[in-house]
């Protein structure tokens, strides 16, 4: 979503609650990520990422679909978490990690049918990775792999409709 404005200028601006702000001061997830702080760890995470997102996508002058902003974030949480875990356990958890973030989330925002066609979509990526890497190496490797870490920055680049391609296309190589 490209913002409309006259003077090349944009605002975007992060907001977050204040028991986001005072759990994860409490609870330091990068000291430890247990259950009372993923939560508000993802809150920041999807943040975070979207602001990432528009702003890398604003300065190439592509257009970002909410739906892309939201699929974005999902994504980012099971990477970023993931990474946190294997730094802290020597073990990314992902497939335990996926089923508490997706399997278990609530939506309770506006918009309700474009977050959870986010959250499958994101969900279904998260575990088709996790099939197709079982078979090739432990599930810990799979967000270090150099081949999965370039096919992440090839998706991030990409439109929407480039990423669904490329996503398409790196499945059906997994699969032969």
């Amino acid at each position: 979503m490209i913002p409309d404005h006259k003077n090349d200028e944009v605002y975007i601006g992060l907001y977050l609650r204040d028991q986001v702000e005072e759990i994860l001061t409490q609870l330091n997830p990068k000291e430890h990520l247990t259950h009372q702080n993923l939560n508000e760890l993802c809150v920041l995470i999807e943040e975070v990422s979207h602001f990432h997102l528009l702003l890398n996508k604003l300065e190439k002058g592509i257009y970002t679909s909410h739906l892309e902003l939201e699929w974005q974030g999902e994504i980012d949480k099971i990477l970023v978490s993931g990474l946190i875990l294997y730094e802290q356990l020597g073990d990314s958890y992902l497939l335990p990690l996926v089923r508490k973030i997706y399997d278990q989330s609530h939506i309770i925002v506006d918009q309700k049918e474009l977050y959870w066609e986010a959250t499958k979509l994101a969900a279904r990526f998260w575990y088709e990775q996790i099939h197709y890497s079982q078979h090739n190496m432990n599930l810990g490797q799979l967000i270090h792999s150099p081949s999965f870490k370039t096919f992440l920055q090839q998706l991030y680049e990409a439109t929407w409709q480039q990423k669904l391609e490329i996503w398409s296309q790196h499945m059906a190589k997994q699969a032969s």
